[in-house]
């Protein structure tokens, strides 16, 4: 699972875990400087000692679409209803 600083794409394409381990995709810091990375590394070690949450977050995070088809079709519908407006 990632552990990456909170920032451009790294916060659009990972979703922070929460201590519960419930969701999320990766471990997230917004603090840039030594001391927030190893909170999120720390967060991320706890989670890893609870087997069950971590598999189910590994799962999460590998059935993630990343692909152009959503954001595709977001702009077809976006110029559909441009031309749909023009007429």
């Amino acid at each position: 699972l990632p552990v990456a600083h909170a920032v451009g794409g790294m916060k659009d394409s990972i979703t922070d875990i929460p201590p519960d381990g419930s969701s999320g995709t990766g471990f997230l810091y917004s603090e840039d400087s030594p001391a927030g990375f190893l909170s999120a590394l720390d967060r991320g070690l706890a989670l890893k000692a609870k087997r069950d949450l971590w598999t189910a977050a590994q799962q999460r995070a590998m059935v993630r679409d990343f692909s152009w088809r959503i954001p595709a079709q977001a702009y077809v519908d976006i110029y559909s209803r441009a031309i749909a407006a023009q007429k």
